[in-house]
């Protein structure tokens, strides 16, 4: 399949496709430029490197697991139709089941110096089994001296339905401790390590233990990693929710698929529409929720 999929959309010089880790399908996307790649397992992104960045913007753990009925961990998980756990399902799988299906690779086209990847994934018999709802997606990056991320959801059915979504990215920082967050400040958050507590967030974002916060806010936000140094600008569009996420050390420890030290390396911050900020959807509509990612020192 990898072969014949190369032969229909691969460019020469610009993008391949290849089997890749746990022989999983993925465009790996060599442009003037940017390198990178995204897999067609969970429609997911899995690396970014602008032209003279020299190291990846995004986060995949050493210890992630490259099967097909697994996620990976690390680089820009898809989350759909629910974020975190299944309300009333706990053996439904967490974040929702779009990370776990094989998405169609639908086109790859240059784009200036860069290169532009489309995936697709629609509803199925496995899908309706964990929620009965007709829906398409479609996953459009663009792979530049930015990177482009844009999730359409549209019902493809005959009934109103709501939904949660979220492009769950993992950045990679060189020491967590000593990096910062801005453009939050002001925002209302809800604190969800060891319970639900409302609060304001006063100033940057600071990392001194497990972190866990979805934001209300339609903002963006800048990394601020320190130690390298570099930042990370983190813009958005129909997004009203920010999700901050960094598990620290013992949630560390007991992930399976996550380096027991790999939490001072990363950040999460996530464009998502969640919770009260779910999108209901009439039939024949869409929604295109957008995050753009930027590199600068």
């Amino acid at each position: 399949m990898v072969a014949e999929l190369n032969d229909e959309f691969g460019i020469e010089g610009l993008a391949r496709v290849v089997a890749s880790n746990g022989g999983l399908a993925a465009v790996v996307v060599t442009s003037p430029a940017a390198h990178g790649a995204l897999f067609l397992h969970g429609g997911q992104v899995t690396s970014w490197v602008p032209t003279g960045a020299g190291t990846d913007v995004l986060f995949v753990s050493r210890q992630a697991v490259w099967q097909r009925d697994r996620a990976i961990r690390g680089g820009i998980p898809v989350c759909f139709p629910w974020f975190g756990a299944h309300p009333t399902n706990p053996a439904a799988p967490s974040h929702g089941f779009a990370r776990l299906r094989e998405w169609r690779l639908a086109s790859i086209e240059p784009r200036g110096d860069g290169v532009v990847v489309a995936v697709d994934y629609s509803s199925d018999a496995a899908s309706r089994e964990l929620w009965p709802h007709e829906f398409h997606l479609r996953l459009e990056v663009a792979f530049g001296a930015t990177l482009q991320v844009a999730l359409t959801v549209t019902n493809s059915g005959r009934e109103t339905f709501s939904f949660e979504e979220a492009l769950h990215t993992y950045f990679a920082v060189a020491d967590v401790r000593s990096a910062s967050l801005s453009g939050l400040a002001g925002a209302r958050y809800l604190d969800t390590v060891g319970g639900i507590r409302e609060a304001r967030q006063q100033g940057d974002v600071r990392f001194e233990a497990e972190t866990d916060r979805i934001y209300f806010t339609t903002d963006g936000a800048v990394i601020h990693d320190r130690s390298r140094p570099r930042r990370i600008t983190v813009h958005k569009k129909n997004s009203a929710n920010t999700v901050v996420w960094n598990p620290w050390i013992a949630r560390a420890i007991a992930l399976a698929d996550f380096g027991d030290d790999e939490w001072t390396r990363m950040l999460c911050v996530e464009t998502c529409n969640v919770r009260d900020a779910a999108i209901p959807l009439d039939p024949g509509h869409s929604h295109t929720m957008t995050t753009a990612v930027a590199l600068s020192d």
